[in-house]
Formats: structure tokens, sequence, C-alpha cells
């Protein structure tokens, strides 16, 4: 059955193929052999940050495409914006599992491509943490601004709380004001200190989830100096 998709990573395999990471609707994270393609690039076109519909068979691991069009245009990425599509391309190579459909990590994906070319900072900076959010919940942490970690209780807006990146929040005298949690549990980033404080917490809950290994994407960032202080 074909499938949409978008191409997270390639890299060669043998003389003449790639290796590619797909971001599909129906089985999520697929790695597929796209055969051939360095001579036969008419076949297929699988650039990154293009929708594409895909064909591909397999049941192991490694999957075999057999075909690839392009069905809409190309989001062109420049400059900065080129960082932060490498950016959402590698968290989904390094935390997504393999087959395991998430479509609605997909469809954050395809706004999040769309809102990083926005010349505005707020557009882009709510398109990262959307998309971080659907990380956070695609690992588990579905409640994680719902609820305090030690009791269950619902956040209080009135109350402070400090993050635990392994557990979730707790009350504490200083922290994350409870109004600006639940703002983030509604995705709801218009005020400035909700999104200032949503980087801060992805950022921590990142680091766990990678195990303290760095983001490529980010070193890329961080050599080429700009959007300073976005995924920083």
């Amino acid at each position: 059955m074909p499938d949409l998709a978008f191409v997270l990573h390639q890299r060669p395999y043998a003389e003449t193929s790639a290796l590619l990471d797909l971001l599909t609707v129906a089985e999520g994270r697929v790695v597929v052999v796209a055969r051939g393609v360095k001579r036969r690039r008419g076949r297929w076109d699988v650039q990154l940050f293009t929708p594409l519909q895909v064909t591909y068979s397999g049941r192991h691991d490694l999957k075999t495409l057999i075909q690839a069009e392009r069905c809409g245009e190309a989001v062109v990425l420049q400059g900065r914006q080129l960082y932060l599509g490498f950016y959402l391309n590698e968290l989904a190579c390094r935390l997504l599992p393999r087959d395991w459909p998430v479509p609605a990590l997909f469809l954050e994906y395809q706004q999040a491509l769309l809102d990083v070319t926005s010349k505005e900072v707020d557009i882009m900076e709510t398109a990262l943490r959307r998309y971080e959010r659907c990380m956070v919940e695609m690992c588990g942490f579905d409640h994680l601004f719902a609820v305090e970690v030690e009791h269950g209780d619902p956040l209080d807006p009135e109350v402070s709380y400090a993050l635990d990146p392994e557990r979730g929040f707790r009350r504490a005298p200083s922290g994350y004001l409870g109004a600006h949690l639940l703002a983030m549990d509604k995705a709801d980033y218009r005020d400035p200190e909700v999104r200032l404080g949503a980087k801060h917490i992805f950022r921590q809950w990142l680091h766990v989830q990678l195990k303290g290994r760095p983001l490529r994407s980010r070193e890329l960032f961080a050599a080429g100096g700009a959007m300073k202080g976005t995924i920083e």
C-alpha cells in the first residue's frame, strides 16, 4: 500500500544504493534500501523536506523501496532554517523506534517544516515546542504537564513546580509556574515566558532521553552561529 513519507536521513549503501530513514504516516520511522538510486535518480525523488508517496516491501527491520514519487512542493530551507530542519529530522531518527505508527508526529513534523520558514520567531519557536511536546507524548510522558508526580494531583496554576526529567513535576519553592505548565499542556505558546520555559523543560527531558549524547544538528548549529537561542 502506498504511504505518505518524508526522508529523515540518507546514507550510502553498497556501490549504487542508499539507506533511507523515512517518517511515514502508516508505520512511523521505516528504514529502506533504495537500490540503484545513485545511477537511476529519475526513478524516484528522495530529497529531504519533500513530501513523498512511497511504496516499499519487506517484513524485517530493513525494507526495500519500490517506488517514491513527489506528492507536493518541497519545503526550501535556507540558512538558519536548514539547521532547524536537521534538528526535526534528527530527533525523529534518534527517538522514534522503527515501525511504530505515530500519525500525530507526522502531522506535527509536516507543519513544523512549514512554520520554520516563517520570519516570525514566535512562530518558529512554537513549531519546535509543539514537535518536541509530541516527542514527549510518544515516549510515554503524555501526562507530563497534567499532574504532579508525588501524589498525582492536578497541577495548580498558582503553585511552582520543579522538573524531574525522568518522572515529571513536583511542588517546589521556586521553578515553573503551574499556569505556564498548564498552558504547555494545551500547546498554548502565545506567552513568551511559556515558550522559554518549554524550551528549558524539553532541553532537560531530551538530555535524559538521549542519554547525554549530543545532537549533531545542535553541534552544526553552534558551529554556524545561527538562530541563537532557538534550539541550543
